[in-house]
């Protein structure tokens, strides 16, 4: 939720690793830091997998909340699908910062809260220069993407991995 990587400003590289995963927590992509630090590898969830899909529908000029999100993945725990974003090696790709709390405030953004951060300023411009305009601090309501409209992801595995291409 509060932050979409903290290694952005690595290089990552997304290594396929089979087409079906050793085990069905897993998927079949792991991420890697150019850097090749120790723990910078990690295998990336089904469920992280599935957030990210999701988040992918999120359209331009518009944003989704956590508990929608949670609520149209059938998981009911916004901030489990906040961990999930918090965790997005695939940024920009994945447009985490597409997503704001239940009460249309941003939220978090690269670890930071608290509406004079610099990276919740920096999350606003982003969502900004996409159109998504703001009213009392807050995202206006017409700019709500209802991610229960974006194709069913509810018990279903994705079809394309996270770094694939939007249509």
């Amino acid at each position: 939720e509060e932050e979409c990587s903290r290694r952005i400003p690595l290089l990552f590289l997304i290594l396929f690793v089979s087409s079906v995963s050793a085990s069905p927590r897993f998927n079949s992509f792991m991420v890697a830091s150019s850097a090749g630090a120790t723990g910078a590898v990690r295998n990336v969830t089904a469920f992280e997998t599935k957030v990210y899909e999701l988040c992918k529908q999120i359209p331009k000029g518009k944003v989704s909340t956590y508990g929608s999100m949670a609520k149209a993945l059938g998981c009911g725990a916004p901030r489990s699908v906040g961990q999930a974003l918090r965790r997005n090696p695939f940024a920009p790709t994945v447009p985490c910062h597409r997503v704001v709390a239940a009460d249309r405030r941003l939220g978090g953004f690269f670890g930071e809260t608290g509406e004079g951060s610099s990276a919740l300023q920096r999350k606003r411009k982003i969502l900004e220069g996409e159109g998504v305009r703001f009213e009392d601090g807050k995202v206006a309501s017409d700019c709500l993407f209802d991610a229960s409209q974006a194709s069913s992801h509810k018990q279903k595995a994705p079809s394309r991995s996270p770094i694939s291409k939007r249509k």
